[in-house]
């Protein structure tokens, strides 16, 4: 199945491999399947001990097909039962169900499409806004993967002139000096950097920012997760310790998903279900992106140095820290109308933002959305956005650090050049690893097991 399941006007079931259409023929058409131009659309009854429907059939030649192979789309009604007898009457002929994403790792395999490209369809699939979309389908028309090409033949111009060194140093020759080979190699890691950021949101784009909630019980996280979201999804409660599994929503911010988390609410206890909570929250806090940590505005704050100093006395926050390591904090406090200046948003001496709201947080919720918004487009790098993973950005950094290390060896002294060679070589292969021109099988399957079957 190529379209979704349950009822629909048209669902579309798609075979691929050599001899499909003459299967599809013999055991979906009475054999009466015409030899038609490919691609071209045909009307067919639909005979399966009789005619039970009237469908559309297309065939695609092969190297002429998304897989590359001979293939054929039936589009029928989009009815379960039909759907059943058509893909039970294909299998008994001879064909078997595809595995989740078995029709995109044939396009790879055939070479339609690198694993960028492939990466890109399922992402494309499941983008929630436009921007996402936009961005998916720009990867999926090759836009990383061109970038990917122009760096690796960057990087091999340096291999084979440093190898030229190996293969030629006694030679009446001339041959690219030590000194300039460091400099091509400093240069191409530059535009690795400049091109990681993209990525860095790239992935933004198709992931999201992921931000959690935290504070004390009763410090205003599940009101402040409402608010954002829009609903009643958190129980708010003046007794402490509700929240006690972490819920999660979705929302938009400039066409960017952001996913947020409500989490159990830091304090000593000794519920046993609540430590479980808070610990769940703990682990939760080293995976996301941001941390929103929510707290009550003390009546003694007046300024900024007050705000500081009451964040650097909450011990609660200071155990969080420890297991952030680099992710940003954004403290939200509550009680806007304690505070006696007009400013709301404030700059801590830390280079963190405080935020601050008043008790009814919907009547302030524009500033922190304001912030929110702030941080997703001081990322943006350029205009021309595509969709990027995680993976992606681990075999470019992986690629700039043998690039990195091959410019140290080109300023050593002359033995240190078979090992520079060896540096390139692996800068070279986790770009290849990018796009999938070297790879393994355990990659390939994880990969291609989070597509839908059809696809």
């Amino acid at each position: 199945m190529a379209s979704a399941t349950g009822k629909s006007g048209i669902a579309v079931i798609r075979l691929s491999g050599l001899g499909c259409i003459s299967l599809a023929s013999r055991v979906c058409f009475n054999g009466k399947l015409r030899d038609s131009t490919p691609r071209l659309a045909q009307v067919v009854n639909l005979e399966i001990d009789g005619i039970i429907d009237q469908v559309v059939v297309i065939t695609y030649q092969q190297n002429k097909s998304f897989t590359g192979e001979e293939s054929l789309e039936i589009q029928c009604h989009g009815n379960h039962v039909l759907i059943s007898i058509i893909i039970e009457a294909c299998i008994n002929g001879g064909a078997r169900m595809a595995n989740p994403g078995e029709f995109s790792e044939r396009a790879y395999l055939h070479g339609k499409i690198d694993l960028a490209q492939a990466e890109a369809i399922v992402d494309l699939i499941h983008a929630t806004t436009k921007r996402n979309l936009i961005a998916c389908t720009r990867s999926l028309q090759g836009e990383l993967s061109k970038f990917c090409k122009i760096l690796k033949n960057s990087i091999l111009d340096i291999f084979v002139e440093a190898e030229a060194h190996i293969d030629f140093s006694n030679e009446d020759i001339e041959i690219v000096s030590c000194e300039t080979l460091a400099s091509k190699s400093q240069s191409v890691s530059h535009e690795l950097t400049t091109f990681i950021e993209r990525c860095n949101y790239g992935k933004l784009i198709t992931e999201g920012l992921h931000i959690a909630i935290a504070g004390k019980p009763n410090a205003g996280k599940s009101s402040l997760f409402n608010a954002l979201v829009g609903e009643g999804t958190a129980i708010v409660s003046e007794m402490p310790g509700t929240t006690r599994d972490i819920l999660k929503e979705q929302i938009a911010i400039a066409q960017i998903p952001i996913t947020l988390y409500d989490t159990a609410g830091l304090r000593s206890s000794i519920d046993t279900i609540e430590l479980i909570g808070q610990e769940r929250a703990k682990q939760l806090f080293s995976r996301v992106d941001r941390i929103a940590y929510i707290t009550k505005l003390d009546y003694s704050c007046k300024n900024k140095e007050d705000l500081e100093q009451m964040l650097e006395s909450d011990k609660e926050l200071a155990a969080i820290k420890l297991r952030l390591g680099d992710c940003p904090i954004d403290f939200i406090f509550t009680g806007s109308d304690l505070y006696p200046s007009e400013q709301k948003s404030v700059l801590l001496s830390d280079g963190s933002q405080a935020i601050i709201l008043s008790t009814l947080i919907h009547d302030t919720l524009g500033t922190l959305l304001h912030h929110w918004e702030s941080v997703v487009q001081n990322q943006q790098h350029s205009d021309n956005e595509f969709s990027a993973r995680a993976r992606h950005i681990q075999c470019l950094t992986k690629s700039r650090d043998h690039l990195n290390q091959a410019a140290c060896y080109f300023s050593g002294t002359s033995e240190n050049i078979v090992l520079a060679c060896e540096e390139l070589r692996m800068s070279l292969q986790a770009i290849s690893e990018l796009v999938g021109e070297t790879t393994n099988d355990e990659l390939l399957g994880k990969i291609f097991s989070t597509f839908c079957i059809g696809k």
